[in-house]
């Protein structure tokens, strides 16, 4: 089969178009889907896009990507208490600075102590062995998880308008076989949901940064996370130069 000719001038546009810096043509491309999002955000199908609709199948496990959300951690210490749910995972962040001097807990203490309070038993909470800095790093670390416990079906709840950008990173992170064990769930915010948040200025905050945040990881990919020593001896051996 013959190669189809290609025009000159659609060569010298792709030319020019691969001269343009990459951080301008991401402030392009967001330019463009900030006036699309304008012109067809009044539209619950404008935020079905950043939503995934869940299976409601049984799982065994649950992991909430941010203990900061009421709605996703109520959800979480519900499905326990029901029954439903036998394990909330935590993940260990990368300790700051103030963590690592002890001045303040970690964040998966103060999720372990969150669940505590709230009555939930302490063999039902499991920390993920390993770190994170990234929502990239978070899902791999689910996935040693996963194939940890071959027979375990994870559950993953974040925001609604989260939903699809955590699929993505998962369809791309997570091993197939285990893949196919773990159902990402939305919860929505008691605020707004997809057929009202450009009434709210909390719902046009959240939908056009889930937004930029899904195209860049669509578009951009995991961005490459520096190691940073956070130690106290480090600290100081930094500041004494």
């Amino acid at each position: 089969m013959s190669d189809i000719p290609r025009s000159p001038k659609t060569g010298r546009i792709r030319e020019t178009i691969r001269r343009v810096p990459a951080s301008y043509r991401w402030c392009a491309a967001m330019l463009v889907l900030m006036v699309v999002a304008v012109l067809f955000g009044r539209s619950r199908y404008s935020a079905q896009i950043l939503m995934v609709k869940p299976s409601h199948s049984a799982a065994d496990a649950v992991f909430v990507v941010d203990f900061e959300s009421g709605q996703c951690y109520r959800a979480a210490v519900d499905s326990v208490r029901s029954g439903a749910i036998d394990t909330v995972l935590l993940c260990a962040e990368t300790p700051r600075r103030l963590v690592s001097i002890g001045a303040i807990p970690s964040i998966e203490e103060l999720g372990r102590q969150k669940l505590l309070n709230d009555g939930i038993a302490p063999d039902a909470i499991q920390l993920i062995q390993g770190v994170s800095r990234t929502d990239w790093e978070t899902a791999r670390l689910l996935d040693v998880w996963l194939n940890e416990h071959p027979a375990k079906q994870l559950r993953v709840l974040c925001d609604s308008f989260s939903g699809r950008r955590w699929s993505w990173i998962c369809d791309r992170t997570l091993a197939k076989p285990n893949r196919s064990r773990v159902e990402i769930e939305g919860i929505t915010d008691p605020r707004f949901d997809e057929t009202n948040w450009w009434r709210r200025r909390l719902g046009v905050k959240v939908y056009f940064c889930s937004l930029f945040r899904l195209a860049y990881a669509r578009w951009h990919g995991e961005d490459v996370v520096p190691d940073v020593d956070w130690s106290a001896d480090k600290y100081e051996s930094t500041a004494l130069q």
